[in-house]
């Protein structure tokens, strides 16, 4: 019965087919109209900057519609609104890092990218997850018909959650994700600009210690917490102290889908700053658990460390592409065992572990990733 009422408003919205394709037209969205962030922000940026011929649209939910900060060149809509189903509809190149509704009749004459929005090998998804359903195949075969592109992380990506997850066997552009371009760069301006808006002094010998983690449970429901051990701030916090002689900052970044905070401290709470890269790219060691963050944060070969105290409960709901104990961070799966292995880490074994593990994976990232999707983008344009 969904499929069928899905396949009804599809031939429904075709209506919107009697509305001619503008070609310099560019229509974005991130995380379903949740912000303006990610890899479509570092492509819409860069068109910005390059290519100002182009017109560019952005989807954005009602509840943030009225407060998202966008450049002044950018027409925002509501996702879901009319005026979202024309521009959607009618433009020629179409940018997400998420899926769309599978309500929505995209043109063959379209092109749509989608960036997703995490790489690596962590947690399994759609097909590959535990419980895959015959909706759930119907529906990526259907976002297939749509898809144009995906963009890959690495040769590890394309395999695990392009091809056996997501069923997709289409086109894939190996530039690695715009948003991790900055990872190449020297931008000393981002590190001032990201602790001025902190409060923290950027001319002293601190350290900054990112907590990221992922959410649990399904979609909007997503909680901080499976476990009765919380993350030990305060201890964690001097051990880093000790590990490293050197002051602490302890930042927090909730993900976007966690509705459940139950984190308690003394931290500082990044979980509104806009941009996850800036603090990936400023902050000195990172802790998280199954977040796709830690690809992010390897490619800059900095201390990495995973806090599982659900690890057994996660492996077996949702599950892993890669054996966890392959994994080139150390694994605490309490606070305890966290501990230790801050006040023992050794650097030169974990670039060794990190170095070996992104060369089996064989990363794509790269300082020219927006270029390149960019450069794919315009070459598909000339034959469509």
């Amino acid at each position: 019965m969904k499929i069928g009422i899905i396949n009804f408003l599809r031939i429904v919205l075709r209506i919107f087919y009697i509305f001619p394709i503008k070609d310099n037209y560019f229509f974005f969205e991130s995380f379903n109209g949740k912000g303006y962030n990610d890899n479509p922000q570092y492509i819409s940026e860069y068109l910005s900057n390059r290519h100002k011929q182009y017109r560019q649209i952005w989807s954005f939910r009602n509840n943030i519609f009225k407060t998202v900060v966008t450049p002044t060149n950018i027409k925002k809509v509501k996702t879901g609104s009319l005026l979202y189903m024309y521009h959607i509809m009618t433009s020629r190149v179409i940018v997400t890092n998420d899926f769309f509704s599978p309500i929505i009749p995209i043109r063959k004459s379209q092109i749509l990218v989608n960036t997703w929005h995490g790489g690596g090998f962590f947690k399994k998804v759609a097909m590959t997850s535990k419980l895959p359903s015959r909706y759930m195949e119907w529906y990526y075969h259907k976002q297939n018909q749509m898809i144009s592109a995906f963009v890959a992380s690495s040769q590890y990506f394309i395999k695990t959650v392009v091809r056996d997850s997501f069923l997709f066997t289409g086109d894939t552009i190996h530039c690695g994700m715009p948003r991790n371009s900055v990872f190449f760069k020297e931008l000393p301006n981002v590190k001032e600009r990201l602790r001025n808006y902190f409060g923290v002094p950027f001319e002293d010998n601190s350290l900054l210690v990112l907590f990221a983690p992922t959410f649990r449970g399904c979609s909007e429901q997503g909680v901080l917490n499976m476990s009765d051990e919380n993350l030990d701030v305060k201890k964690v916090h001097e051990a880093f102290e000790v590990k490293y002689r050197t002051k602490v900052y302890f930042l927090y970044r909730a993900h976007h889908a966690i509705v459940n905070d139950k984190l308690s401290g003394n931290y500082l709470d990044a979980t509104a700053y806009p941009d996850m890269q800036d603090l990936l790219y400023c902050s000195d060691i990172l802790i998280s658990d199954y977040s796709s963050c830690m690809w992010d944060f390897g490619l800059m070969n900095k201390p990495i460390f995973v806090y599982a105290p659900d690890l057994q409960y996660y492996e077996n709901s949702t599950g892993f592409f890669k054996d966890v104990n392959e994994w080139p961070y150390p694994i605490g799966r309490n606070n305890k065992e966290l501990l230790d292995s801050i006040l023992s880490f050794d650097y030169g074994d974990f670039i060794n572990r990190n170095t070996k593990c992104m060369a089996e994976l064989v990363s794509y990232e790269n300082a020219n990733a927006t270029d390149l999707c960019v450069e794919w983008i315009f070459n598909r344009k000339q034959t469509v």
